[in-house]
């Protein structure tokens, strides 16, 4: 048995190693696409101007919204 299709180049390597390291981030961490509204892109505009990402800027909306509904949040 020879090892014609066994061997991988660097670059299928790289891709492979890319490919695992997406599906066990995904697995871990949830995505969820998001369109803000007209309105909450202002907002979030009007804040990430001030040199906040726009990652936190929403983590900041999501848990004040959860606070002031009066949900839970677990720590």
């Amino acid at each position: 048995m020879g090892t014609r299709g066994m061997t991988r180049s660097y670059g299928e390597l790289v891709r492979a190693y890319r490919r695992e390291a997406q599906r066990l981030r995904r697995s871990r961490r949830r995505r969820i696409d998001y369109y803000p509204s007209a309105e909450a892109w202002q907002a979030i505009e009007k804040v990430t101007a001030q040199g906040y990402p726009a990652s936190a800027v929403i983590d900041a909306l999501v848990t004040a919204g959860a606070e002031a509904t009066g949900c839970r949040i677990a720590e």
